[in-house]
């Protein structure tokens, strides 16, 4: 005997996407520590804390004391450096 599915309604629909982009925004707002973000942009870390203290690095996020970044920041910090020639400025 075969069981009939019932596609899911609108309502059911956005509910899930609903969920879906919560977690999307948890995973977003996921804070890396200094070593794994060097990890993630391949440098190393003292090289990502001298950008930091030159202002020329990714953005950060300072709790307390702790210096933190997100994927996001650290995703625009490569975004914004793209070029297609060694001949082109990159923007710092």
């Amino acid at each position: 005997m075969q069981t009939l599915v019932k596609p899911q309604s609108a309502l059911g629909l956005s509910i899930g996407l609903a969920a879906s982009s919560n977690i999307a925004m948890e995973i977003a707002m996921t804070l890396l520590t200094g070593r794994e973000a060097a990890h993630v942009l391949r440098l190393s870390e003292r090289t990502i804390e001298r950008l930091r203290v030159n202002g020329k690095g990714p953005k950060f996020v300072r709790i307390n004391h702790s210096v933190r970044y997100r994927q996001q920041d650290l995703d625009a910090y490569v975004a914004a450096r793209l070029v297609s020639s060694t001949s082109e400025e990159v923007v710092r």
